[in-house]
């Protein structure tokens, strides 16, 4: 069975660079939900939360079905709220073993981080504003790991995430 990795947490924490080494490892796919996202043109809709998440997730959670009807593992990384986890948990459950990480890292490790960004992508204030949006957040999935990427390589994020079940 398949196994797919949904990624969420805030800019410059490593799930891009975390989900595409760990899909590459699976010969597997990797699909970024920034990505999908840049798509919508509208501004308002692109600024609208809800419309983006359950648009980006309904995109995503179509790719990943394909990917997973070819064999693949597939990482799925966004800023996923609670509901968009739950509504592609139970949209990828049947077909494959679906994992939920939840990628942090201390503050100052974060910016450094977003400050290696090319030109144009640097979030800035962003990266602690959607922080405190997250942590805010008291319905996340009981299954969703935790994990503290201050001081970890790639190698040592992944090693965390296929030591959970």
């Amino acid at each position: 069975m398949a196994t797919v990795l949904l990624f969420t947490g805030t800019c410059g924490v490593g799930k891009t660079t975390t989900s595409r080494e760990w899909s590459t490892r699976r010969d597997g796919a990797h699909v970024r939900g920034d990505d999908i996202r840049i798509w919508i043109r509208s501004k308002p809709l692109r600024r609208a939360r809800e419309y983006q998440q359950e648009a980006v997730a309904r995109i995503a959670g179509a790719a990943a079905e394909e990917f997973i009807g070819q064999g693949m593992d597939v990482a799925l990384d966004f800023v996923w709220l609670p509901s968009t986890l739950r509504y592609l948990s139970k949209r990828l459950s049947p077909m494959a073993t679906v994992k939920m990480a939840w990628l942090r890292c201390e503050s100052a490790e974060n910016r450094r981080r977003d400050a290696q960004r090319g030109p144009g992508d640097v979030m800035g204030e962003r990266v602690d504003e959607l922080q405190a949006q997250l942590d805010a957040i008291t319905d996340w999935p009981v299954e969703l790991m935790r994990i503290d990427s201050t001081g970890l390589g790639v190698d040592d994020v992944i090693a965390r995430i296929d030591g959970h079940g």
